[in-house]
């Protein structure tokens, strides 16, 4: 099922990252709307499963856009992150994994705070 970009509420401020992790509705409808920002196109015109570099965004807007994640998220996104993940859903897939907490029973301490956001 394709997800539909703008049918969540807006982003406000009590939906950034809090202690058990983002939002992720609001987070990806937050994203949406940078990447079309940066994009200068309507969020709604993007679809979440078309490479971002279709349309247009390229190496200067990925760090851009990886910067900006890592200001609402507080945690430390390597820009290859955009290419390793080239469209909105894959992305978000990526930055809901990142913001998921590690069960110590099933993660390595490496891979706990992989999980946990602190190195992306």
């Amino acid at each position: 099922m394709s997800h539909t970009w703008n049918d969540a509420p807006p982003h406000t401020d009590g939906d950034a990252a809090g202690p058990a992790g983002p939002d992720t509705t609001a987070t990806r409808v937050w994203l949406a709307r940078r990447v079309a920002e940066h994009l200068r196109m309507a969020p709604a015109d993007l679809s979440p499963d078309i490479p971002l570099s279709e349309y247009g965004l390229d190496s200067v807007y990925a760090l851009s856009v990886a910067a900006d994640l890592e200001d609402r998220l507080g945690i430390t996104v390597d820009p290859t992150v955009l290419w390793d993940n080239p469209t909105l859903n894959a992305l978000c897939a990526a930055v809901e994994r990142s913001a998921a907490p590690a069960t110590p029973s099933s993660a390595s301490a490496g891979e706990a705070a992989d999980a946990r956001g602190d190195v992306w």
